[in-house]
């Protein structure tokens, strides 16, 4: 449950974040692309389409992912996903606690999204 309340606040906060203009709208804009994230199960799904810097996600497993991140259990998602450590979604892919299919470079991408829009804006 915790892992798919995770999902769907990430699916929510980088549609509201990406409608305004700044530094994640002009990530959003580099890539079309859509991401899956869900369990080994395939029990915990949830994809991400972004196309034209506009962001779009659902429930469960699309007809086709450019990339897909499979956590080995919802637990270990959302712990990994979650942890302050940087490093612990590097070290779930070398334990196999994380497998990725499809590009690693748009994987990357997508992360480097995702922490634009966790990072604070500066006080002027």
């Amino acid at each position: 449950m915790k892992f798919s309340l995770l999902l769907f606040a990430l699916s929510y906060m980088l549609k509201s974040k990406s409608k305004k203009e700044g530094p994640l709208k002009a990530k959003l804009m580099e890539k079309n692309m859509t991401m899956l994230i869900k369990t080994q199960d395939g029990s915990r799904a949830r994809f991400f389409t972004i196309r034209d810097g506009k962001v779009s996600s659902g429930k469960g497993i699309p007809a086709s992912s450019d990339v897909a991140l499979i956590w080995k259990d919802a637990e270990t998602g959302f712990n990994v996903m979650t942890s302050r450590d940087k490093q612990a979604p590097v070290k779930a892919l070398g334990d196999g606690r994380l497998k990725l299919e499809g590009s690693a470079e748009l994987a990357l991408w997508f992360m480097g999204a995702v922490a634009v829009m966790m990072k604070k804006p500066k006080k002027k």
